[in-house]
């Protein structure tokens, strides 16, 4: 049995090239293009690294704020009841907002954390693949797109593994960074 490892790059202090704003600065444009907002947008404060993804959604004018204290009751609900689920989800399944609009901000949400001055700890699986230069979060927001919509349709599939089924990252980055998460969950 041959059996190799891979190089995966170490957790370093992410610094973003300007052609990766430009992406995600383009996905933006874009997505405010193709789906506008439909109500007023909010000011965004100029600290916005530790915004969570309903404040991104409000100041963009995606979403009305009784739509964001509806959508954070069904969590909290859904999470008392041992099925926590992520607010973008429930968005989505709400018909809030569309798959593409969630990828889009949650992509802008990052790049966001990743120049934001205080050192960046990611957390989830994709801002550990980005922060580690193994995928663009252009790359990352179309995943998670495909994930949002593959969850409406009632299928639960794991971002890992659809990195992995469309080529994009290696089965061994994945497994290597949730073993890294998990070490340090535990720690």
């Amino acid at each position: 049995m041959n059996t190799t490892v891979a190089y995966i790059p170490p957790m370093t202090r992410a610094n973003p090239t300007a052609d990766v704003f430009a992406g995600v600065a383009h996905m933006l444009a874009e997505t405010l293009r193709i789906e506008p907002p439909l109500y007023r947008a909010w000011a965004m404060p100029a600290e916005r690294a530790r915004m969570p993804l309903g404040s991104y959604l409000l100041g963009h004018g995606y979403i009305r704020p009784n739509q964001l204290v509806h959508v954070l009751t069904i969590q909290q609900q859904t999470s008392l009841r041992g099925v926590p689920q992520m607010l973008g989800d429930i968005m989505v399944a709400e018909s809030l907002i569309s798959p593409h609009v969630l990828a889009t901000l949650l992509a802008v949400q990052l790049m966001d954390r990743l120049v934001d001055p205080t050192p960046f700890q990611p957390k989830r699986l994709g801002e550990h693949l980005v922060a580690r230069g193994l995928v663009k979060p252009r790359k990352l927001a179309s995943v998670l797109q495909l994930q949002s919509w593959l969850r409406v349709q009632g299928h639960a599939v794991p971002l890992g593994s659809l990195f992995v089924q469309q080529n994009l990252v290696q089965r061994s980055h994945i497994e290597e960074i949730v073993a890294q998460t998990s070490a340090h969950a535990c720690a």
